[in-house]
């Protein structure tokens, strides 16, 4: 027989609390759940772990403080992998695909991917150079996933947020 994940968590439960009773109370189950994945431990290893003291609870054996140091290290592992796995599911990855007007580009482009690209080192960018309208179009045709543009001419079908509001200027030379 195998041990279940959830028997060496009652398991050290018990063996944490020096009681079953507790140990049933903390993981919200009938002490004998918590007895038997005790006894289900024990017959895994063919060791008495843990002495039990009636009305007084549980006291582990020095196998008993063996096994629950390295049913933790276990547990441990076991709960990194969950965590890492899930992590791995809810990153991003694959091509993202970047049309941008090359004036506004170095305004935000790098603010705004650096921490995209730590966070999620499965993603590989490709950012091309526009102009506005070549980019709203190859947002609405699929080319580009998003665009960095300038435009008081919004297509309809392309939904923005505005980064930054700039008066417009005019650079001319002083002889004009």
């Amino acid at each position: 027989m195998r041990l279940s994940i959830k028997a060496m968590h009652y398991f050290l439960t018990a063996v944490d609390r020096c009681s079953i009773v507790q140990a049933a109370q903390e993981r919200n189950v009938v002490p004998s759940a918590i007895a038997t994945a005790i006894d289900a431990v024990e017959d895994e290893f063919g060791l008495k772990l843990v002495q039990r003291f009636p009305a007084k609870g549980i006291q582990p054996t020095a196998a008993g403080i063996i096994i629950a140091q390295k049913i933790r290290r276990l547990i441990e592992e076991y709960d990194d992998l969950i965590i890492g796995g899930n992590e791995l599911r809810d990153a991003l990855s694959g091509k993202l695909s970047i049309g941008y007007y090359a004036p506004m580009a170095p305004a935000f482009l790098p603010a705004t991917l650096a921490p995209l690209m730590q966070d999620n080192p499965g993603i590989r960018l490709q950012c091309i150079e526009c102009n506005d309208e070549s980019a709203q179009l190859g947002l609405l045709d699929g080319t580009f996933d998003v665009i960095v543009f300038v435009s008081d001419s919004v297509h309809l079908g392309v939904s923005c947020d505005t980064l930054i509001e700039a008066p417009p200027y005019l650079l001319v030379p002083p002889t004009h």
